[in-house]
C-alpha cells in the first residue's frame, strides 16, 4: 500500500493540490492547522482507500470525498466541522472515525452505511444517538464517548454483531445509568 503523510506548516493556509496526483496513492493522511478547506480534487484520486484528515481549522468537507466509491476508511478528526454534507451515493466505508469534531447530528446517508464495522463519534456535540445507526447491520464497534447524550435507545440491541459499545462521558441521569446497566450490561 502506498501511503503518504502530508503535514503542512503551522501557518500554511492553502493546500498544495498538485501533489495529489504525483502517484496513485492508496492511503493519505493530511495534517495542517491553517487549512480551512480541502481541494475538490482530493475526491478524484481513484486509487484512494484510506483518507485521514486532522486539520483543527477545517470547516467543511467536500461532498465528492464522501462519495468516493473506493474509500473504505475515512478518518476526520479534531476539526471545526459542525455538519457533514448530504450526498447521493456514499462511499462503501467499513471504518469511519469522526472524533473530536463539533457535530450535532449526522446526515441521512449514514443509514446507507450497511458495510460499516467501526464508527467513532466520540468528542462531538450529539444530544442523542443518531437513528441512522440502526441500519448499520455490520457494526462491530461503536464509540459515542464524550457527547451530550442523555438516553441510550433500544435499537442498539438490534445491532447483532456489535461487540463493543463505548458511552463514557455522556450526560446520563442516575436512573438512565441504572437502566443501561440492567438492559445493556454496561456499568458506570
Amino acid at each position: 500500500m502506498k501511503a503518504r503523510l502530508i503535514k503542512l506548516r503551522k501557518n500554511q493556509s492553502s493546500f498544495p493540490s498538485e501533489i495529489l496526483f504525483e502517484q496513485p496513492w492508496e492511503c493519505l493522511e493530511i495534517q495542517g492547522e491553517g487549512i480551512e478547506s480541502l481541494p475538490y480534487s482530493l475526491g478524484e484520486i481513484s486509487t484512494l482507500r484510506t483518507l485521514s484528515i486532522n486539520c483543527p481549522n477545517l470547516k467543511e468537507v467536500n461532498s465528492n470525498i464522501l462519495c468516493h466509491q473506493n474509500l473504505q476508511i475515512f478518518k476526520l478528526r479534531n476539526t471545526s466541522i459542525e455538519s457533514l454534507p448530504e450526498v447521493e451515493n456514499s462511499a462503501p466505508l467499513k471504518t469511519l472515525f469522526l472524533s473530536g469534531n463539533s457535530l450535532t447530528s449526522v446526515p441521512k446517508w449514514f443509514s446507507n452505511l450497511d458495510q460499516l464495522e467501526l464508527l467513532d463519534l466520540s468528542g462531538n456535540n450529539l444530544k442523542s444517538v443518531p437513528r441512522e445507526i440502526e441500519s448499520m447491520k455490520s457494526m462491530r464497534r461503536l464509540v459515542l464517548d464524550r457527547n451530550e447524550i442523555t438516553t441510550l435507545p433500544d435499537f442498539i440491541k438490534n445491532l447483532k454483531d456489535l461487540g463493543h459499545l463505548s458511552i463514557d462521558g455522556n450526560k446520563f441521569s442516575p436512573e438512565e445509568k441504572a437502566r443501561i446497566g440492567r438492559e445493556f450490561g454496561i456499568w458506570f
